[in-house]
């Protein structure tokens, strides 16, 4: 059991639920966005490289709720993996006043257990999303040498713009603790669940780990996902709103 705690005195826990033994790994997280792109993305990574949970955050600021899988009990921040590679996968949205208590406590993980790059799964809400046949997939890397692989890759650079969310957080502060990350998104729709952003951003992902993970399934089930996401995406939606919210309280005139 591993605290992280901040001057605040809000506590996440990590519990392990494993003796698994990393090796430097990758680690790839999702939390719930536009078109539950992370979510749908992890879910599916975990599901077809049959990973095995290896523990979960635990903290007073998440809602008072726990995920039932196969009839057994599952915190909704949950950590998946093997010697070499981490999935993370949240089934509840991150909310605003969780952001910062969160992201301080993963920064610390990715620390502690060595990653040697973390990749950020996520969407980019375009607003002719229903006309787009083939999403267009975007990096951030918090390292500048992080940037010529995502360009071998042709994998486009994001140039200017504003991002907000625990992801755009998370990266920054990444970026202060000089981790390298890389933050993938595709374009997809806002409020509606979208697997064929999340299997565009899967191919990128395995362009840059040659993790090989089949996306197939993701565009042939789309309906099905769709349908069992759409209570996520209601509540996933909400917290969305109020990072709007934020982010035209606070975006420079330049970026409007």
């Amino acid at each position: 059991m591993v605290y992280y705690m901040n001057e605040t005195n809000s506590t996440f826990t990590y519990i392990p639920t494993s003796t698994l033994q990393l090796r430097n790994p990758h680690v790839v997280m999702g939390f719930p966005d536009a078109g539950l792109v992370g979510s749908i993305a992890t879910s599916h990574i975990i599901e077809k490289l049959k990973l095995e949970e290896a523990g979960y955050f635990d903290s007073v600021a998440l809602p008072p709720m726990v995920v039932v899988h196969k009839h057994k009990l599952k915190s909704p921040i949950r950590v998946y993996a093997r010697p070499d590679l981490v999935v993370l996968i949240s089934e509840i949205p991150i909310s605003f006043s969780m952001v910062y208590n969160l992201t301080e406590a993963l920064v610390q993980w990715l620390k502690d257990i060595g990653s040697e790059l973390t990749f950020l799964l996520g969407g980019l809400a375009h607003p002719q999303r229903l006309e787009i046949k083939l999403p267009k997939v975007y990096g951030i890397c918090s390292k500048p040498e992080l940037e010529s692989i995502v360009k071998k890759k042709k994998i486009h650079l994001f140039e200017d713009g504003m991002i907000v969310g625990v992801n755009a957080y998370l990266l920054f502060h990444c970026f202060r603790n000089n981790l390298p990350v890389i933050y993938l998104l595709s374009e997809s729709h806002f409020g509606y669940p979208d697997p064929s952003a999340a299997a565009a951003v899967l191919t990128a992902l395995n362009s840059l780990t040659g993790l090989d993970i089949d996306v197939k399934a993701l565009v042939e089930k789309g309906e099905e996902i769709r349908i069992k996401a759409r209570e996520l995406m209601l509540q996933t939606q909400k917290a969305m709103e109020e990072m709007e919210g934020v982010k035209k309280k606070e975006t420079p005139m330049m970026y409007r």
